[in-house]
């Protein structure tokens, strides 16, 4: 679960990922963190605050799951949201774009023991 839980490193795992950090941690499984991603010109950069969770089926189906979606932006109002279950969102900086992401997910299946 560490792609949950090191969001300091998300740089090193995601193309063209420059920085991400922690907003506030809810649980060992569940947070709401912010990441940035840079790209080449012509593309502005881009910024989103996610919401992820994750789900140990190690012991029932020697797998783990981890869902993410967008908090700061309501899609079916089109609007801003400025705190999600009471946290308070940071801005969004003036010189990034927006990056809404539906949900996303995936499911990592344990090979071996090594």
């Amino acid at each position: 679960m560490c792609v949950l839980y090191e969001t300091d490193l998300y740089h090193l795992w995601f193309p063209f990922n420059k920085a991400a950090g922690d907003v506030h941690v809810f649980s060992e499984i569940r947070k709401l963190c912010w990441t940035e991603f840079g790209f080449p010109f012509p593309f502005n950069n881009r910024m989103a605050h996610l919401y992820g969770f994750g789900i140990n089926k190690v012991k029932t189906h020697n797998s783990m799951v981890l869902a993410v979606k967008s908090v700061d932006w309501d899609i079916e109002k089109k609007e801003e949201v400025k705190d999600f279950h009471e946290i308070q969102i940071p801005e969004l900086s003036k010189n990034h774009t927006r990056m809404i992401t539906h949900y996303y997910g995936f499911e990592m299946k344990v090979i071996g023991k090594d």
